[in-house]
């Protein structure tokens, strides 16, 4: 697999994880 498409790949995911957490963090935090 070439560097790009790895990125691709792997990008959205951290982005997705990220916005988890984002979630879960300002919940914890209105609690």
């Amino acid at each position: 697999m070439s560097h790009k498409v790895i990125i691709q790949i792997v990008f959205p995911l951290i982005k997705q994880l990220g916005e988890k957490i984002r979630l879960i963090s300002d919940r914890e935090l209105s609690l």
